[in-house]
């Protein structure tokens, strides 16, 4: 049973993020609150146990990734969608976020014919944590300030592009690339290194 654990968390993320727009509609914050926060840490919990098990697999790998993109993509439309003062550049930042993340996708696709919604790099783990505090601070604050926004927008072209340069220089896919700048850092540091270990420990 134990070895079906975090799939079963990734799948009820997958299940569940949808559910984040109906509270969002309706402007029931003490309904929307606790469901994306049980929701985010099943996002933290699945990888957590299945690397201290010992038992990742190919199809975790891609239920987590599934999870990840419909949770943020639920999250962010909730944001649009809530009872809230929204500028028409908030709608064209989000649409030229979502159109920059599935470029990473189609040209991950293009070279290696892997259907893949994320990178879990360390740049990539950092982006999904800032989205995480922005967006239910952005609900709260009841709208979407710009600043925010340029946040959003700056960590989603830095993690693209990192993604992209990795597809691009790599021979074969790995899903779980810790980042360029990372490994170049990793390199000089070692694996006992300060770098790595905040964000080892951080994130696994």
């Amino acid at each position: 049973m134990k070895r079906h654990i975090p799939n079963i968390l990734s799948a009820g993320r997958i299940v569940l993020s949808p559910l984040l727009l109906i509270p969002a509609i309706i402007s029931r914050p003490v309904i929307y609150f606790p469901l994306y926060s049980f929701i985010f840490f099943t996002d933290i919990l699945d990888g957590r146990i299945a690397r201290r098990l010992h038992i990742e697999s190919e199809l975790g790998t891609k239920l987590d990734s599934a999870g990840d993109v419909l949770f943020f993509a639920c999250a962010m439309v909730s944001a649009l969608i809530s009872p809230m003062v929204v500028e028409t550049y908030v709608f064209i930042c989000v649409a030229v976020g979502f159109a920059l993340h599935f470029s990473l996708v189609f040209v991950t696709f293009a070279k290696f014919k892997v259907l893949n919604f994320t990178m879990h790099t360390y740049l990539a783990k950092l982006y999904v944590l800032a989205l995480a505090i922005i967006i239910p601070i952005a609900i709260a604050m009841g709208r979407v300030a710009l600043p925010v926004v340029v946040v959003f927008l700056g960590l989603t072209v830095l993690n693209v592009v990192e993604g992209i340069a990795i597809v691009v220089t790599s021979e074969t896919y790995r899903a779980n690339h810790r980042g360029i700048a990372a490994e170049k850092i990793i390199a000089k540091q070692g694996e006992d290194g300060w770098f790595n270990k905040i964000f080892y420990f951080i994130f696994y």
